[in-house]
């Protein structure tokens, strides 16, 4: 059976605006790596803080640490401590698996959460343009995704990205 003539079709590969998509892509990533730096170096630090030793360190906090631990030593278990068993394995199994091909761990993060994220965005594109019908709208909708609120996130070691994928 066939779909009718009048009704668009789902986008295929071929169709998705690849070009346009990565260069959204990139350029959110540098605006908010631009943020993140400006942020370490004008705003005011907390007591105790320790400076960024590389801009790779710019967006690693709170539970980036705990990632990359499971990346590179796996899951411990202290009943007495806060144990890293409570994090799921997809993420650090693929940061494990890049870090194999890169020997840097902390860049292996990066570029699992970034391309975790990327592909999240392409299927958010596809998944707007069969509901909305319209091309402009999930244009509409990969903005918000990009540089809405949670966009941090999706730059940072964290498995959110992960989760959208």
């Amino acid at each position: 059976m066939s779909l009718p003539d009048s009704e668009p079709r789902s986008p295929t590969p071929a169709s998705i605006p690849w070009r346009r998509l990565t260069t959204w892509f990139l350029a959110t990533r540098a605006i908010i790596w631009g943020f993140a730096g400006l942020a370490v170096r004008y705003f005011p630090k907390a007591e105790g803080f320790s400076p960024p030793r590389s801009p790779l360190d710019w967006l690693m906090h709170w539970d980036a640490q705990w990632f990359i631990g499971v990346a590179s030593n796996g899951y411990t278990y202290d009943p007495t401590r806060m144990s890293s068993v409570n994090f799921l394995p997809v993420y650090p199994m693929t940061v494990r698996a890049v870090t194999w091909l890169t020997h840097h761990l902390d860049l292996s993060c990066y570029l699992v959460s970034h391309a975790y994220c990327f592909g999240a965005m392409v299927l958010l594109w596809r998944l707007t343009c069969d509901v909305a019908k319209s091309p402009a709208v999930a244009d509409a909708a990969i903005a918000f995704f990009l540089l809405g609120p949670v966009a941090l996130f999706f730059a940072s070691i964290y498995s959110e990205a992960t989760f959208l994928f």
